[in-house]
């Protein structure tokens, strides 16, 4: 009795409905995009890779509209990524206050205080000892906040205590931490404009992800393989030999 109910059960639920990979086509060819909105994301990814040439070009020839603003932006991160990287977290300061105002590293104290640090240790390795002297006690500032006095401490005790010859420590002058601070720095220069870190054919492709797990809860349909092609991989995802058999017969 109780196989039998379990049984009836099992039959007595709906099936989810399939769409074949045809008809999918089909729905697919129906839906319209504007070629303004593929511009748009055209135009959008130029910017965020900082291509004003490209994105010129792709101006004259499409109409899409070209935002100068954008592109003066991008010329001022490609500049402090540039002074980061180079260890003049100095000048990328003064450039950060001078460009975007003193409110921009104000509100950010955590990126703030990683961008001073930096300067207290790119004086220490360019032997700017007089330099590093006179802005201790306004890096010390830091130490009156619970969350930043013990690296500030280990800084200034890090860097003026033993031999003037000796080495700055690994952990303060290891690439990845300036790599990173710039890449932070960059991004939160790009969320001030108003734009998120990612381009938005990024974002688009996050959002085609969410919807199409949605749908797959309500009916079986072919599935984008966003990765590498639609339904099923790329011919040259495939293998060399596969993708000449299938390009060249």
């Amino acid at each position: 009795m109780f196989k039998l109910c379990i049984h009836l059960q099992m039959n007595n639920e709906p099936q989810m409905k399939e769409i074949s990979e045809k008809d999918w086509n089909q729905i697919l060819k129906k839906g319209e995009i504007k070629k303004e909105y593929m511009d748009l994301l055209i135009m959008d990814f130029l910017a965020i890779n900082n291509l004003p040439s490209v994105a010129e070009a792709f101006h004259q020839e499409s109409g899409c509209p070209l935002n100068i603003q954008d592109f003066c932006h991008t010329k001022s991160q490609k500049i402090v990524k540039y002074y980061i990287n180079d260890q003049q977290s100095d000048k990328a300061i003064n450039l950060l206050n001078n460009n975007l105002g003193l409110s921009f590293l104000k509100d950010r104290p955590q990126l703030h205080f990683r961008l001073e640090m930096q300067k207290m240790v790119d004086l220490r390795n360019r032997r700017d000892f007089k330099g590093a002297y006179a802005f201790t006690p306004e890096f010390l500032m830091w130490a009156d906040y619970d969350e930043f006095r013990k690296e500030c401490y280990e800084t200034i005790s890090q860097l003026f205590s033993g031999d003037v010859n000796a080495n700055t420590p690994n952990h303060l002058t290891y690439v990845m931490r300036i790599y990173c601070l710039a890449m932070d720095t960059v991004e939160e220069m790009i969320s001030l404009q108003g734009h998120e870190p990612d381009c938005l054919i990024d974002r688009a492709v996050e959002t085609l992800r969410l919807v199409e797990y949605e749908l797959n809860k309500i009916v079986k349909f072919p599935n984008f393989n966003i990765d590498s092609g639609y339904p099923q991989p790329l011919p040259f995802f495939q293998g060399t030999q596969q993708w000449s058999k299938n390009v060249i017969g």
